[in-house]
């Protein structure tokens, strides 16, 4: 079973979402929050055991060859950051970019993410719904 903390969203600070340098924030930590819970990313079951042998982390297994042509003169030092959320197959269910040098193309660079493909966070060995961030640099 999976649930929210309560008032999760509404507890959110103010403010933008963190972003690494040179990038332009494109969420507040609200809007964050509203992505997790809608796809309810947090396991919060009675008698979670939090230990690492019980855990293994989300990461990605096959990143396609990336073409940033989208972006025109934008991609020498195109730069973003985008949280995809996959199942338990690991397979992208959501994407969203909370940061980048060039917001326009946000579009574009979401549908290269359908192209990876992913290995989700497990515990006890069942895939979990898993969150992860995906840098892009050019």
């Amino acid at each position: 079973m999976f649930t929210a903390p309560e008032a999760y969203v509404e507890s959110a600070p103010a403010g933008y979402f963190p972003c690494k340098k040179g990038l332009t924030a494109l969420v507040t930590h609200a809007e964050f929050r509203r992505f997790a819970y809608r796809n309810e990313v947090w396991p919060q079951e009675d008698g979670v055991d939090l230990s690492r042998a019980s855990w293994s982390a989300a990461r990605m297994l096959r990143v396609p060859t990336m073409n940033f042509a989208f972006a025109g003169k934008a991609r020498h030092g195109f730069r973003a950051q985008v949280y995809v959320l996959v199942d338990g197959e690991g397979q992208v269910l959501d994407k969203l970019v909370t940061c980048s040098t060039a917001p326009v193309y946000n579009d574009a660079l979401l549908a290269l993410i359908d192209g990876f493909r992913f290995e989700p966070s497990r515990y006890k060995g069942r895939g979990l719904h898993s969150v992860m961030p995906v840098d892009f640099e050019n």
